[in-house]
């Protein structure tokens, strides 16, 4: 055999192989949508959960280090982990449309923002600046509970997704564009046992979300 058929018959075994690949993906996602519609049509596709556990579950607490706290405890990586907010809400702006009637906030755009700038922070820095920065901004924001948990279970799912092996073959979008439609990311407020979902208007919160960018804007 020849050095060109070889390397021919490399290539077409490599095709081979992406387009497997792509079809078992295909496949997941199809199971994940049948199962998702069969839970909505039995009613039981988002029931209420309880926010005490699902919180020790995410290994959040109340009590912690704030905005603040983590900027003078770990400058350098709460510097660059605004930078890196800043260029992930310019690119969910652009790729969601956001207007002043369209923000993202507890919908796919919300859940996109966040989960690709803790994929970067965790790429960059490791899963635990991702975990420790997310904890810092849920106790400095006003929050509903199950807006929290909302957050909380994106980044922790977001890490797992960064531990996969699998996941480097992507590019950051790619990989939150993929948990999106497979079902793995949250894109509403989860429900609370004994609480009607209720939450503070979108200006209330912007001091909460920019408070990183006062701190280094002029830097």
């Amino acid at each position: 055999m020849d050095r060109n058929q070889s390397i021919q018959d490399l290539q077409d075994l490599k095709k081979d192989q992406e387009e497997q690949e792509e079809e078992e993906k295909v496949q997941e996602l199809q199971e994940v949508k049948e199962q998702k519609k069969g839970e909505e049509e039995a009613g039981e596709d988002d029931p209420p959960v309880d926010y005490d556990e699902k919180i020790k579950e995410y290994g959040f607490t109340e009590e912690g280090p704030k905005h603040m706290d983590m900027v003078r405890e770990h400058p350098h990586q709460a510097y660059q982990a605004n930078k890196i907010k800043t260029e992930v809400e310019e690119l969910t702006n652009d790729k969601y449309k956001a207007s002043p009637s369209n923000q993202p906030w507890n919908n796919e755009a919300d859940a996109f923002r966040h989960s690709l700038w803790c994929l970067k922070v965790t790429r960059k820095f490791g899963p635990e600046t991702c975990r420790e920065l997310g904890f810092a901004h849920e106790r400095q924001k006003p929050n509903t509970k199950g807006e929290r948990l909302m957050d909380l279970h994106n980044h922790d799912m977001v890490i797992q997704l960064a531990r996969n092996p699998a996941s480097k073959r992507y590019k950051d979008e790619q990989v939150i564009d993929y948990a999106i439609r497979g079902g793995y990311l949250r894109t509403k407020p989860f429900k609370i046992k004994g609480e009607q979902p209720t939450s503070p208007g979108f200006e209330e919160r912007r001091p909460g979300l920019t408070a990183f960018g006062r701190i280094f804007r002029d830097r």
